[in-house]
């Protein structure tokens, strides 16, 4: 941003002079010069000069006096620029006027004129010209006033040896003149950068550090050689929590750090503070801080910061405060557990008075009466199907009872499951299984993730379609895979589908039944196995959907 200015134009170049032209230099030049001229006037009247001529160089030293006086009142008053130039204009006329007078005697006053040329040239535009003029007029007057020129070509150099000298002078001095003038403007240039340089990089210090402090999350950063160098408050809130000191996270063995699954204290590799302090990457993961009463969870990670060069930079932590999330997230869990259970324990007796008021009325309803009775039990069905998914939904973290099993015998009972409703729509549900594939896993948990899955590809599967269903063992994992006829799946909705209660727009628009939930407790009890699943297919061309689950006996 700019600010206007009124100054007059003589102000700057007042100032503009000074600036180039240091007052004490022009001050100590006339009091030089006087003493010169007063060491001239001592000469003349040991040499029996005229008194006239002595008079003459005694006036040009009260003159020299004179102007040192008004040079160092201009420097203290800051006068107009004009006072300098009159005084060096005196200066040259007062010397011209000392070497006319001693011409005769001591033709050498001359070199007077050297400090005054040497201001000129190196202070003022066309310096080296005024002061090459003011030299001659120097030398060149006092000859033309007393007709004293040199007779010969030999004395003419021997007079003009001082005024090349002083030349000389002049040239070497507006030579150094322009250097220093050039060193000043690089040297100027140079403090301006760096002024820029410090400037940008503590805005951008105040930037970051507004940021970090002003956002929720904690975010601690060590150096390669385990100093803390950055640590914003809600950091000291997370360390603090933990009883642990942020610049020695290892003095503290007791610290408050609790596992998310079985709240039993974290190992100190996977406590976040001291793994990054100890220079190593954690992946995102929940852990529980502080003492029971007041316990805070945090979704934590860190990562390694390196430089371009890929030199490890140091350590960075982000962990951010998601008690409220995870309470909400346990209260859910909690409210469908009860309430899957509140709606099961009525449908239980329910389903089965229905079954026997089926058996017992089956010769004695008429086929209307027989259809309805039907339709009240598929109802009935479908309705604990719903609540069993709610039920399962609950089981975020499934326990397992590992023991050695065949693979190919868990997918043919969970398919042989899915066969009577795929044959109510037509639907084939082919199997390709191997002879054996033997892993340790939790039957009727891993048979209850195929079927969700068998299940899945079913409701997608267009009427009078296909379930193809295939069993293998790949560098020791066992790879099932679930393939269908159906509209496939959006590349967006692939991870999608994995989230609890997300359903497609596919199911929305055909209004296919279920809560959602299928394939998220699928993915929950693959990866309570050490495995996973995963879909691909494209809209338009059927899904597939592969379960990983790895062979440990």
């Amino acid at each position: 941003m700019s600010i206007a200015t009124d100054r007059p134009a003589a102000d700057v170049a007042r100032d503009a002079l000074y600036s180039r032209l240091p007052g004490p230099a022009l001050s100590a030049t006339q009091f030089i010069i006087a003493t010169g001229s007063l060491l001239v006037a001592v000469a003349m009247c040991t040499l029996g000069a005229e008194s006239a001529i002595v008079a003459v160089v005694v006036a040009t030293t009260a003159l020299f006096v004179l102007a040192g006086v008004v040079s160092i009142t201009a420097q203290r008053q800051s006068l107009e620029p004009k006072w300098a130039v009159a005084v060096l204009a005196t200066d040259i006329a007062a010397i011209v006027a000392l070497r006319t007078a001693t011409v005769t005697d001591l033709p050498s006053t001359t070199v007077f004129v050297t400090l005054p040329a040497v201001l000129i040239a190196a202070n003022f535009s066309y310096g080296v010209v005024t002061a090459a003029v003011s030299t001659l007029a120097v030398w060149a007057i006092p000859l033309a006033v007393t007709d004293l020129w040199p007779s010969t070509l030999a004395n003419l150099l021997d007079s003009l040896l001082p005024v090349g000298a002083i030349m000389l002078v002049v040239l070497a001095t507006r030579l150094g003149a322009r250097v220093r003038d050039r060193q000043r403007s690089d040297n100027e240039l140079l403090r301006r950068e760096r002024d820029m340089a410090h400037r940008l990089q503590r805005d951008d210090s105040t930037i970051h550090s507004t940021i970090l402090s002003v956002i929720d999350s904690a975010v601690v950063f060590y150096d390669h050689q385990q100093n803390l160098v950055f640590a914003n408050g809600n950091a000291q809130t997370f360390a603090e929590r933990q009883i642990i000191d942020l610049r020695n996270p290892h003095l503290d063995p007791n610290a408050m750090v609790l596992d998310e699954r079985a709240h039993e204290p974290l190992a100190e590799s996977e406590r976040v503070l001291l793994a990054a302090w100890r220079g190593h990457e954690l992946a995102p993961h929940i852990t529980w801080v502080g003492a029971d009463d007041q316990q805070s969870a945090y979704l934590a990670f860190s990562r390694h910061v390196r430089r371009p060069d890929g030199s490890l930079l140091g350590v960075l932590v982000v962990a951010h405060d998601v008690s409220d999330i995870v309470r909400s997230r346990r209260l859910r869990d909690d409210f469908l557990r009860i309430a899957s259970h509140e709606l099961r324990g009525p449908l239980t007796p329910l389903v089965g008075h229905l079954d026997l008021l089926s058996e017992e009325t089956k010769d004695s309803l008429s086929v209307p009466a027989k259809e309805r009775l039907s339709i009240v039990q598929e109802s009935v069905e479908r309705l604990v199907d719903r609540v069993t998914e709610l039920l399962h939904a609950s089981d975020v973290e499934p326990s397992l009872a590992l023991a050695p099993a065949d693979i190919a015998d868990v997918v043919a009972r969970a398919a042989a499951g899915h066969v009577p409703k795929a044959a109510s729509r037509g639907i084939d549900i082919s199997l390709e299984l191997p002879e054996s594939a033997v892993a340790s896993v939790d039957e009727s948990q891993l048979a209850e993730a195929i079927g969700h899955v068998i299940d899945n590809a079913i409701k997608f599967s267009p009427d009078n379609g296909f379930v193809d269903v295939e069993c293998r063992t790949v560098a020791g994992i066992v790879e099932i895979s679930v393939h269908d006829g159906g509209p496939g799946i959006r590349v967006s909705d692939r991870e999608r589908v994995f989230e609890r209660f997300y359903r497609t727009e596919h199911a929305h628009k055909n209004a296919i039944q279920g809560f959602g939930l299928g394939l998220p407790a699928a993915r929950a009890i693959l990866s309570a196995h050490g495995g996973l699943i995963r879909i691909s297919g494209r809209k338009g061309s059927g899904t597939t959907a592969t379960l990983e689950v790895p062979v440990r006996i």
